[in-house]
């Protein structure tokens, strides 16, 4: 395929979903030698797609093509796809979770502001760990960030969220824990403690 920025960006405009991201993803693939080299040895953006997408580092522009990467595939399905056998739900007030313990507890919201919450748990052995961490933060965006977890944490349904009567815990997860929120689905991702 051609290297010039605006064949690059031809061909991704007619390949990505969202408009605002091939803009990015050119630049992306301008600037990165490796991306470049892999541009040009592929016959089309179909065998590109697939060559990123069976590397095993895990960075921006594969995160990217992965949400967005196929202009006919929700990006919401691909992250529901990623929770599908790790998940469980649990009923809420209003679509809150309590997560703490007896002495600090913090509310996460599910972002939709339903009842009904799909929970994933990440552990560091988790193969699709880094592609859930960076794929929730590009969707809630690194402006909104996440919660931070440290320690022996316990995940609550409020039962009532006038009152914050909680329920009986759901799960209890130890160690350090960042939870991400997204239309309903909460993750969370374990990260290594350096302290």
């Amino acid at each position: 395929m051609k290297l010039d920025f605006d064949y690059i960006y031809d061909v991704l405009k007619e390949n990505v979903l969202r408009e605002g991201d091939v803009w990015m993803l050119s630049k992306y693939i301008c600037r990165d030698e490796i991306y470049l080299d892999l541009w040009k040895k592929c016959g089309n953006y179909d065998e590109f797609y697939k060559c990123v997408m069976n590397q095993e580092e895990i960075d921006s522009l594969y995160v990217n093509l992965y949400l967005y990467g196929k202009i006919d595939v929700d990006p919401l399905k691909k992250i529901h796809d990623l929770f599908e056998n790790r998940c469980f739900e649990i009923k809420s007030d209003d679509g809150e979770i309590f997560a703490g313990n007896d002495s600090c507890r913090t509310y996460i919201s599910n972002d939709s502001g339903k009842g009904t919450t799909k929970i994933a748990v990440f552990n560091l052995d988790d193969p699709n760990r880094d592609l859930v961490r960076y794929a929730m933060e590009e969707l809630i965006g690194r402006t909104y960030g996440r919660t931070r977890l440290i320690g022996k944490i316990n995940i609550y349904p409020i039962e009532d969220m006038d009152t914050l009567k909680v329920g009986e815990p759901c799960i209890t997860i130890e160690g350090e824990y960042h939870a991400y929120s997204y239309r309903g689905l909460v993750a969370f991702v374990e990260y290594e403690i350096f302290y």
